[in-house]
């Protein structure tokens, strides 16, 4: 049995939904109330856009601060490393 879609195109209907939904978000609103509601929508999103900034702008201060407690245990190694190289070859040159 062959499955016949019910569009010409032979879309999905998944598809054509999800396209449906773009049209829908794209057109303009149908009345004033239509307006005032999406105009008021637009200060919520402002918020929680700025909430989000301010989120990761303090994410960002904690990943630098994190990154320099690295460098600083990094470059203190490295100071060590370099002093027992320097007591290693001291020792062999006087062999």
């Amino acid at each position: 049995m062959d499955k016949e879609s019910a569009t010409p195109s032979g879309a999905a209907s998944n598809a054509i939904k999800a396209t449906a939904d773009l049209k829908e978000a794209n057109r303009e609103p149908r009345d004033g109330l239509e307006k005032h509601i999406n105009e008021k929508k637009t200060p919520d999103v402002i918020e929680m856009l700025k909430g989000l900034v301010d989120l990761l702008e303090k994410m960002e201060e904690k990943v630098d601060h994190r990154l320099q407690k690295i460098e600083e245990k990094v470059d203190c190694r490295l100071r060590e490393i370099e002093e027992k190289v320097d007591v290693l070859i001291s020792s062999v040159s006087f062999k």
